[in-house]
């Protein structure tokens, strides 16, 4: 018998906290679909406490989808290449303070992320959402419009080369990594309004992490309109913040959302992310 799962909404706009699942069990068709629904109605899901360990941390992710086996710039776990390993603290500062997609260089970015709190620093290191459908629909129709006949570069050099900046002990290694990288996998252009492969709905499709210019327009009209929509993005309407438990899991769709980390914290934070590149629900789509 499937799990009888219960969402409660954290915000006007995005987010939900989970009730009813343990995450560790092996799980049947129909509780990972509630999941999935469930994502795709509320955006980011807070699983509080399931101190999931690693392998069960890949096998939930797998339910879902097709995973990436690692993040080109980030180190990946001893044991199970599937978990990223994202550290933070004394030795090496905060460095996702942008809002941002995940990987939205790439011509296909990942569809969703699993991560869990294995350390955390006594205080700080909270996690921002931001809905980008909602972002789009409160334009107005005419920008609406001229967004959908516009194209947007977006570059992995443009996003790490801020972070390099705000942490320079790290910049002759992250260079290396950044020059051994396929372009195919490092740059690429997107609609600036783009359709989500399950739902269909229209979303923002611009981050201030990665995106480097607006392909059709002038170079001052691009960053003009580029800080416009990065101001709605940051507005608190949109947003939901997770404040971290150790054992919590936070699953977001990567593509309707942006999210943003606080660095507040220069003790050591820990967090291990299972990257799902591909639904099984969107190839079917696609197959269809």
């Amino acid at each position: 018998m499937a799990q009888q799962i219960k969402f409660e909404p954290l915000s006007g706009c995005i987010g939900a906290l989970v009730h009813g699942v343990d995450l560790s069990n092996n799980h049947e068709d129909e509780t990972i679909e509630q999941i999935q629904e469930g994502l795709m109605m509320h955006l980011a899901l807070v699983f509080p406490g399931q101190n999931l360990s690693s392998a069960a941390h890949v096998a939930l992710g797998e339910r879902f989808g097709l995973l990436e086996p690692r993040h080109p710039l980030h180190d990946i776990a001893d044991d199970l290449e599937n978990i990223m390993v994202i550290e933070n603290g004394p030795k090496r500062a905060p460095d996702n303070e942008d809002w941002h997609a995940d990987m939205t260089f790439r011509t296909l970015p990942p569809q969703a992320s699993l991560l869990a709190a294995r350390v955390l620093p006594p205080k700080g290191g909270d996690t921002m959402f931001s809905n980008m459908y909602a972002v789009y629909d409160d334009l107005s129709k005419s920008m609406r419009h001229f967004l959908g006949t516009l194209n947007a570069v977006h570059s992995v050099e443009t996003g790490y080369k801020k972070i390099l900046v705000r942490d320079p002990i790290y910049e002759k290694d992250r260079l290396k990594a950044l020059e051994k990288m396929d372009p195919a996998d490092s740059y690429t252009t997107h609609p600036v309004v783009e359709h989500h492969p399950i739902t269909g709905r229209p979303y923002l499709n611009v981050n201030e992490a990665f995106t480097s210019h607006i392909a059709d327009l002038h170079s001052d009209e691009s960053r003009a309109l580029l800080n416009m929509l990065a101001e709605r993005v940051r507005m608190p309407r949109y947003q939901v913040r997770h404040r971290w438990s150790v054992g919590d899991l936070v699953m977001w769709d990567n593509l309707a959302t942006q999210h943003y980390a606080a660095g507040d914290y220069s003790e050591y934070r820990l967090m291990h992310r299972v990257t799902v590149k591909q639904f099984f629900r969107a190839r079917e789509k696609e197959a269809t």
